[in-house]
């Protein structure tokens, strides 16, 4: 489940970054490509903060469509999360594997941050 441990990079991630800014993230966007399964991210982001500073962070993800070109017999089709195996897609047209990148599907796009309670009340983005 390749969702899980992309997912538990990023919680690691923002845990890091909320220890040392001291704020309270309240929000995270990611933008996922159709390789992810929306249901497995956001289950794997509800298990991976659970107990944890981010519990009531709220994730939102924005989708695009991955697509490839395949090298043999250039067929372009878009890849979902059910086309791939591990990190091969087969081109439904030849049959060709092809190696997916999947560090390039999930990309976070903000952080949102409640502000110290000393300073100005509000959210800051990231």
């Amino acid at each position: 489940m390749h969702e899980f441990t992309v997912m538990q990079q990023l919680v690691d991630q923002l845990l890091d970054r909320e220890r040392l800014s001291g704020e309270p993230i309240t929000e995270v966007r990611v933008r996922a490509s159709s390789a992810f399964a929306e249901e497995p991210l956001e289950q794997a982001f509800e298990m991976l903060t659970q107990n944890t500073a981010l519990q009531s962070t709220q994730l939102i993800i924005d989708r695009y469509k991955m697509e490839i070109v395949c090298p043999f017999c250039g067929l372009h089709q878009v890849v979902n999360a059910d086309d791939l195996i591990g990190h091969i897609a087969i081109c439904t047209s030849c049959g060709a594997p092809q190696e997916i990148d999947e560090s390039h599907g999930l990309e976070l796009i903000s952080v949102n941050a409640k502000e110290h309670e000393n300073a100005n009340t509000g959210t800051a983005t990231c």
